[in-house]
């Protein structure tokens, strides 16, 4: 099989996006979080006092992976794993990004079997989305000489709805 990188059309690239493919997991997805919490995951607790010291729990959040940019190796899993998310479009229409999500994201649970894929969150600061680059993160990007942030890989519109 083929290892592919699959792109949107509003997606600008401004280096060569193979140089920076980690390429250690079956699936590098770009983000559509707007900070490294929210791209890469981070913890959160709910808490009920009625229940005493043992009432709270942790919950993981994580932003959708945005499949307007993805890296693809080819194995069974990856195979697999797209066969359920059209298998699933086919059963009932819905948006491709939600249904591939749901499926991706969400672990074996009772009647639900795993995919075995092993997922990479590419770098919001590299592989950025242009709420990301134009407004959460702007000051590491611009006036351009002076900022902090090295120049993105690519900058992908999909914030901005008129394109």
């Amino acid at each position: 099989g083929y290892a592919v990188l699959l792109v949107d059309l509003d997606l600008a690239f401004l280096r060569n996006p193979f140089a920076h493919l980690v390429r250690d997991a079956d699936l590098e997805g770009s983000s559509d979080g707007f900070t490294r919490g929210w791209a890469g995951g981070q913890l959160a607790s709910v808490s009920d006092r009625s229940m005493g010291w043992g009432g709270g729990g942790l919950y993981s959040q994580l932003f959708t992976i945005n499949v307007g940019c993805v890296f693809v190796q080819p194995s069974p899993r990856t195979v697999a794993l797209m066969r359920r998310v059209a298998a699933a479009l086919r059963a009932k229409p819905a948006w491709d990004q939600q249904v591939f999500n749901e499926i991706l994201l969400s672990p074996g649970y009772a009647e639900r079997p795993t995919h075995g894929v092993s997922l990479r969150v590419m770098d919001h600061l590299l592989w950025a989305n242009s709420k990301t680059f134009f407004k959460s993160e702007r000051a590491r990007f611009f006036p351009g000489a002076t900022a902090s942030a090295p120049m993105p890989v690519m900058v992908h519109m999909n914030y901005h709805p008129d394109k």
